[in-house]
């Protein structure tokens, strides 16, 4: 069983060449400026929508979290005035909405806007496009909002018991903390707290720069709708990790049911800042979400549900709690 041991340090242990940092950003923000057609055709479908309008009024405020027994958080939000449950996941690039609660909610869309778009394991499937005139997170609110449409079997949102997802479009506009130890989600938040944190790059999805055993420049996603942490498959050969076990192993993305080689490391860590974490029996998954990038790993929830995890978006600063 994957298990995490985590042990706050004196000091942050983050130290980096400011130059290999810059030089690993740019060639990332570059080759992923580079539009393919899938990527053009959604902006093309977005400029038909009215302008999107942020409100906030920069106050303070909390917000209670439900858990699944699966470890998942969710929140209640308003959708058009209509009350909506739905799942915290900063690993989803785009706020999600199954088609029933839109369709309850007289929320159309057009057959027209369809688009692809990959899942974990790279493989893709056909979405629609909507625009939400109005979603309201207590004092915040946003106007013309983007969002996929999914049918309601592909990410089982009954099972879950929600009605869509809130991805990192809407959570990358604020600094947030999640906090697993209280349940709450505190958004408009004050980092007073003396420790820096490590760098966040803000790509369409959480990124952080930690380091690894070898005190090399490590990039990792962070996804609090994944249950589990995993790694790369390159991580093993660099630091001649022990290979565990070895199986093909069935997930669940956007476009169904989809069957992934996963391979268990006998043990890994990496320093979070303040925090030395290390993972014993963690398992390999896809990690290139980005062109011309293939990532460490990925934080899951095991590790955030330490106490939780900090995200000043206004300071590109990201920190465990």
């Amino acid at each position: 069983m994957q298990n995490i041991i985590i042990k706050k340090l004196k000091k942050n242990s983050f130290s980096y060449d400011r130059k290999e940092l810059e030089i690993f950003k740019e060639k990332i923000y570059k080759e992923n400026s580079i539009l393919d057609s899938d990527d053009l055709k959604y902006k093309n479908i977005i400029s038909e929508f009215s302008d999107m309008i942020i409100s906030n009024s920069g106050a303070e405020f909390k917000l209670k979290l439900s858990k699944s027994v699966l470890g998942f958080f969710s929140l209640n939000i308003l959708v058009n005035g209509n009350r909506a449950k739905v799942l915290v996941d900063t690993g989803a690039e785009t706020t999600v909405f199954s088609d029933r609660f839109l369709k309850n909610s007289q929320i159309s869309w057009n057959s027209q806007h369809k688009v692809e778009v990959k899942s974990f394991n790279n493989s893709s499937s056909q979405v629609y496009l909507a625009s939400i005139e109005k979603l309201a997170i207590k004092e915040i609110s946003f106007e013309n909002l983007p969002v996929i449409v999914l049918e309601d079997s592909n990410l089982r949102f009954a099972f879950f018991k929600v009605d869509g997802i809130i991805g990192w479009d809407v959570l990358s506009k604020f600094d947030f903390e999640i906090n697993y130890k209280s349940r709450e989600l505190v958004f408009n938040i004050d980092n007073n707290d003396n420790d820096v944190g490590v760098e966040l790059i803000n790509f369409s999805f959480p990124s952080v720069l930690l380091m690894d055993s070898d005190n090399e420049l490590a990039v990792y996603g962070i996804d609090t709708g994944a249950r589990k942490s995993w790694i790369s498959d390159k991580i093993i050969e660099k630091y001649s990790l022990d290979v565990v076990s070895s199986k093909k192993v069935k997930y669940r993305g956007a476009g169904g049911k989809e069957i992934v080689d996963v391979r268990t490391i006998k043990e890994h860590y990496v320093n979070f800042g303040y925090y030395f974490i290390c993972f014993n029996r963690i398992k390999t998954g896809y990690t290139k979400f980005l062109k011309g990038a293939e990532f460490d790993g990925v934080i899951g929830s095991d590790v955030l549900a330490n106490s939780g995890i900090r995200f000043i978006n206004s300071k590109n600063i990201c920190m465990l709690i």
